[in-house]
């Protein structure tokens, strides 16, 4: 796991039709915490969201995709200064 046992937390990548729902959700008591999260299409990012917070960082973004491509959602997040790049998550929107 990317974080001690302590810590709430969930990233993830799912389609509703033409739309894509990226959701990063990290709680860890007394953390300052940042993300960043980029919806990748072939080789460049679509969309960046960026979100900072303390103790909890709850971020569920929408954006639209289309039928049939394949899309990478990529997750940088940042506790107390120490930077974790999280298992991408890689989907084909049907």
């Amino acid at each position: 796991p990317p974080f001690p046992s302590t810590t709430l937390f969930r990233s993830g990548l799912y389609f509703m039709g033409t739309t894509a729902s990226c959701e990063f959700f990290l709680a860890v008591v007394g953390a300052s915490i940042s993300a960043t999260m980029e919806l990748w299409c072939g080789n460049a990012p679509e969309v960046i969201w960026t979100g900072r917070d303390k103790n909890t960082l709850d971020m569920s973004k929408t954006h639209t995709v289309r039928r049939g491509q394949t899309y990478t959602l990529k997750v940088f997040c940042t506790v107390n200064g120490e930077t974790t790049k999280l298992p991408p998550v890689t989907k084909t929107c049907p």
